[in-house]
């Protein structure tokens, strides 16, 4: 994979970043963590599946699971195109094992497009272009508050990638369902749910030329629409980002969303992990519905462990407490994920985590291979098994991205 082309494609992309250094994944994970379980469906994703998000259908204790699967596009060999869709498996063991439940939320699409407009001229998409839409960076949540054809309801990236360019900052949404069942969702109508400051009009178009998958503007613009905020976050911050890793989590008050701002702000973007609050009745697709409560993790805190940034974050509950799982990222010329850290929320309402002597408190570190992107974990007090958890491998072709049952949990 030609992961280096595109600077937004390498601070983005998630797990399809395997690194710019072709490194091969040698070194076995620390001895601390015991033996992963690798999760895998038949005929599923030739090149693998990543990205978990966990829920829970209280009706039948039933586990599900939104995942990405990856397959080569018709456009691999020309443009190293990857294509990437959105599945939902269960589990009826609390994670000890998973069944691919056949539903297919979003599939990728290849299509010819063009000719586009980008932010930067330079970027312009010319006419009859190899584009990709690709669906990934899913979370799946259980509302019990919402109406019952509403409650089971899933967002996710969409994104088009041309000519080999990942256009995040033009053609890149959070996108939405929702349904009364897991199976439901596969036939529910799309929609634009968030879109950022530089997401171009002609994205809307389901027709030429840009073919887009879900028709008309986003519900709701992140950068400009959402005014409430509590004290001490600042809306006006959320300007210039662009928007990638989404995830809901639902309690007795609401629905609650963190999702990774990239601030294109100077030659070096910066990345955040923000969250929203939607209390209920939560009507997710109304601005005034959602309250802004500030980042939660900050390059800052990165840098305290020796990072760049946060990316891939995940909310949880254990025992009433709630959690955040995170990755790391090193350095943006590395390219690549670093496993997943565990923090405590101390204030949950004013999305604030527990921190000591100026650095946050580590709950748990999991630890894939060395310097070979490894993260997106997702964390589910259900799940018995440990914690999910993604790694890139380009020592098992075809299969390059991995989703492992950690056997390591929240204490």
């Amino acid at each position: 994979m030609n992961v280096c082309r595109n600077l937004l494609f390498i601070l983005l992309l998630g797990a399809l970043l395997a690194g710019c250094g072709g490194s091969n994944p040698t070194t076995p994970p620390p001895d601390t963590n015991p033996p992963a379980t690798e999760v895998t469906f038949t005929n599923v994703g030739s090149t693998g599946i990543f990205d978990p998000s966990v829920t829970y259908d209280p009706d039948n204790m039933r586990l599900w699971m939104s995942y990405s699967y990856v397959e080569p596009s018709i456009y691999f060999n020309t443009d190293q195109h990857l294509g990437v869709g959105i599945r939902l498996a269960y589990s009826d063991d609390n994670g000890a094992s998973w069944t691919d439940a056949g539903v297919v939320v979003s599939e990728y699409r290849d299509q010819t497009v063009g000719p586009l407009p980008s932010v930067n001229p330079a970027l312009n998409i010319s006419a009859s272009s190899n584009g990709t839409w690709k669906s990934e960076m899913s979370s799946l949540v259980y509302d019990a508050n919402a109406p019952v054809n509403e409650r089971w309801k899933i967002i996710w990236i969409q994104y088009l990638k041309a000519n080999g360019v990942a256009y995040w900052v033009d053609y890149s949404w959070v996108a939405m369902k929702m349904a009364a069942t897991p199976a439901d969702l596969a036939s529910a109508s799309p929609v634009k749910l968030f879109g950022g400051k530089f997401i171009q009009a002609d994205g809307e178009l389901s027709g030429a030329p840009a073919y887009s998958p879900i028709a008309g503007p986003a519900q709701i613009a992140l950068d400009a629409d959402i005014t409430n905020a509590i004290s001490g976050a600042d809306p006006t911050e959320l300007d210039l980002c662009v928007w990638a890793e989404p995830d809901l989590l639902s309690d007795a008050s609401g629905l609650h969303l963190i999702v990774t701002c990239q601030y294109l702000s100077g030659a070096n973007p910066d990345s955040y992990v923000v969250m929203f609050s939607c209390s209920d009745p939560c009507d997710m697709t109304q601005a005034a519905s959602w309250t802004y409560k500030g980042h939660i993790l900050t390059p800052a805190m990165a840098t305290n462990i020796g990072h760049k940034n946060y990316s891939a974050a995940d909310l949880s509950m254990k025992g009433g407490i709630y959690y955040l799982t995170a990755t790391p990222v090193r350095d943006v010329a590395a390219g690549a994920y670093d496993g997943c850290r565990v923090y405590q929320f101390d204030d949950f309402a004013n999305a604030s985590l527990l921190q000591n002597a100026g650095s946050l408190v580590e709950v748990l570190r999991y630890d894939g291979l060395t310097n070979v992107h490894n993260g997106a974990c997702s964390a589910h007090e259900e799940m018995t098994q440990g914690i999910l958890h993604s790694q890139v491998r380009n020592d098992t072709p075809p299969v390059l991205f991995h989703m492992q049952q950690t056997n390591v949990g929240i204490p």
